[in-house]
């Protein structure tokens, strides 16, 4: 797969004031300015979720600068800027008594794919990286956050016959489970003891499929794969509501099941598939 080698800088701010310098752009590092932490970017279709936390309350704060790349050490490089509108950070309230005040509020922020789609595409299966600077009126910046990385994946719902026999088979690829007589994972009532009574929705590992129960949660709780924990092909795990089961499915893909609805002959899933071979972004 090509990836497109370019970065992009994104600025939240009503003002940038940037020096340009033999065709370099450059900026003066702030030591007032306090620098981003906690960030965290987490998978979407065709999307990033960003999440940092800040400690800037000077006179002079102005906003942070968001900078997304293809490229990892992207601290390194951050050509063909684009502007985000400042409004998708709400800018904090500064305390009447913001000089005086030792132990500064932490706010935190987060941005979603829909707002870095109005300014820059976002295409599943390839890998970004983001770090984050605060900057002032002057254009002045502090020192980078820590750099985070995420890989957007296709995602939907489905709805799946659940019967009393293993013959309802899926496969999954970017468009969703299909039916599958060769299928990596099989739906059907049954019981783990080996009861014909008091019958549950089952999941079945498929040829070349491993499978674990990560338990409850939102579909967006759970963005990286399990190292460990996976049952085998052949093994069973009961399907519950709100459970979050991830697959890693042949050749080398992982996927993401989460149980919204169970029906008597039925179940409802949203799921996600990586295109990227190995990467456990989910």
């Amino acid at each position: 797969m090509l990836i497109p080698k370019h970065a992009v800088f994104i600025c939240l701010s009503a003002c940038v004031i940037a020096v340009i310098s033999c065709g370099i752009e450059t900026r003066t590092e702030s030591v007032f300015l306090s620098t981003p932490l906690n960030l965290s970017a987490a998978p979407l279709n065709e999307g990033i979720m960003v999440t940092f936390t800040g400690k800037n309350f000077q006179r002079k704060f102005d906003g942070y600068n968001v900078y997304i790349s293809t490229e990892s050490s992207i601290r390194m490089h951050y050509k063909n800027a684009y502007i985000l509108p400042s409004v998708l950070f709400s800018q904090p309230t500064i305390p009447s008594d913001i000089d005086t005040i030792t132990a500064h509020p932490t706010v935190s922020y987060s941005f979603t794919h829909s707002q870095i789609q109005q300014h820059y595409t976002i295409q599943n299966g390839y890998t970004y990286y983001i770090t984050v600077r605060a900057h002032d009126l002057n254009g002045n910046e502090s020192g980078f956050s820590d750099e985070a990385s995420t890989t957007p994946r296709p995602d939907g719902s489905c709805t799946l016959t659940c019967s009393t026999t293993i013959t309802n088979g899926y496969s999954i690829s970017n468009r969703g489970p299909y039916p599958d007589t060769d299928y990596a994972f099989g739906i059907f009532k049954g019981n783990l003891s080996g009861s014909v009574t008091n019958l549950i929705p089952l999941i079945i590992a498929g040829n070349g499929t491993q499978i674990i129960d990560t338990g409850n949660g939102s579909f967006n709780s759970i963005t990286r794969a399990p190292q460990n924990g996976y049952i085998q092909h052949g093994e069973l795990l009961p399907i519950r509501i709100g459970h979050i089961y991830i697959l890693h499915v042949a050749p080398n893909n992982y996927v993401k099941l989460w149980c919204e609805t169970i029906q008597d002959t039925s179940l409802t899933f949203q799921w996600a598939y990586q295109l990227d071979p190995g990467n456990k972004n989910i």
